[in-house]
């Protein structure tokens, strides 16, 4: 914006002649948001068609300011993600994912309402790691208790602490990751396998979560559906709106979730859809 010679606000010229003023606008905020401290964390943490959580960023941008106060850089964070998706800096995708996109954002220029980040109250649990991580940091939780964000970022087990979080079996606190849920007993006792009780937790938990539940019973539903179609019944039933590249990956990381649980041969052959995808 600038001011004519009636002292007036107006666009300016290359947002006026524009064919497309929202584009025009997403890209001129965009040239002054790359310079920003949030992003530049965001682009040395991420790389492009990756994701962070977004309590991880909040964790980052911490340590670069570490005397401001981290309710404070929590509602910063939150009003300037809008602004990241507008000028399409970033995607967000459910469960509080920031992906980086490879060149726009599905959002750009879109003046985004934002979804309930939560299904009933709770996080959605999307296989986004893999079952034996989860289950490895699962028992390094019971046994050491407690687990810093630091140990978690260094060990690249951000993703299967986030499924812990969403299956209600772990949760943040302050930079700290405790057991919770059926995983406190677990913790507590530490007189059997640990293994093997931790395995069996989470395979309840996440058999049972919503995501895994809808997946097996569209795949036994429709086995001709292709897994394109049956990923977008389940966003439209979640009530999610997935880009295609997350779409597909929830997809594979759901069904190796029930084949490492046996789950996915029980249906094996039912699924044709398998050879299209």
């Amino acid at each position: 914006m600038k001011r004519n010679d009636l002292d007036e606000l107006e666009a300016v010229e290359e947002i006026r002649a524009a064919p497309d003023p929202e584009s025009a606008i997403a890209d001129y905020v965009a040239k002054q948001l790359v310079r920003h401290i949030v992003v530049q964390v965001f682009h040395q943490a991420v790389r492009p068609k990756e994701g962070i959580s977004l309590f991880e960023l909040e964790s980052l941008v911490a340590e670069v300011y570490p005397s401001t106060a981290a309710v404070s850089i929590h509602a910063y964070m939150n009003r300037i993600l809008s602004w990241l998706q507008f000028t399409g800096l970033v995607d967000w995708e459910q469960p509080e994912q920031l992906i980086r996109p490879v060149g726009p954002g599905k959002d750009k220029g879109k003046v985004i309402i934002r979804r309930p980040k939560l299904i009933d109250g709770k996080a959605i649990f999307l296989c986004i790691s893999s079952p034996n991580r989860t289950i490895d940091l699962a028992i390094q939780l019971c046994q050491e208790r407690k687990l810093s964000r630091r140990e978690i970022l260094e060990n690249s087990d951000r993703n299967a602490a986030q499924d812990l979080c969403a299956l209600g079996l772990a949760q943040w606190k302050d930079t700290l990751l405790r057991p919770t849920g059926e995983l406190v007993n677990v913790a507590e006792s530490l007189e059997q396998d640990t293994r093997t009780q931790c395995t069996k937790i989470i395979e309840g938990c996440a058999l049972e979560s919503k995501f895994l539940k809808s997946l097996t019973n569209k795949m036994s539903d429709s086995p001709q559906r292709a897994g394109s179609a049956i990923i977008d019944a389940i966003a439209e039933e979640l009530g999610r709106d997935w880009h295609p590249s997350s779409a597909n990956r929830y997809l594979l990381g759901g069904r190796r979730w029930l084949e490492y649980f046996g789950k996915l041969q029980e249906l094996r052959g039912q699924l044709c859809f398998l050879d299209s995808m």
